[in-house]
């Protein structure tokens, strides 16, 4: 074997963000999103089902709300960019930055 032969890479990730800085609770579709100050978002479902979500923020995920009976989450980071998400699809739909007023 040659080192040429192998290709390391993280596939999967399991157990829980850290550090975790926000989280909500879907309690119709029985979902866990657990954010990160690293701007990582998980979702813990049924059955053991976890899932990384492709990272959209940059900065801690200060803010996560499902919308009921919509399949869609949304998102805020510390630089109050917001991230509608596609639960179905794990992606983002749309993207918004707002100024924070004084």
């Amino acid at each position: 074997m040659q080192s040429d032969s192998f290709d390391p890479r993280i596939v999967n990730h399991h157990g829980i963000l850290s550090p975790a800085s926000s989280m909500a609770y879907d309690p119709v579709n029985m979902l866990l999103a657990v954010g990160s100050k690293h701007g990582n978002i998980k979702l813990y479902g049924r059955n053991g089902v976890e899932t990384l979500l492709p990272k959209a923020h940059e900065l801690n995920v200060k803010f996560i709300a499902f919308i009921p009976h919509e399949a869609k989450m949304l998102t805020i980071d510390d630089s109050n960019i917001l991230f509608l998400w596609d639960i179905k699809g794990l992606k983002t739909l749309k993207k918004a930055h707002f100024e924070q007023q004084e």
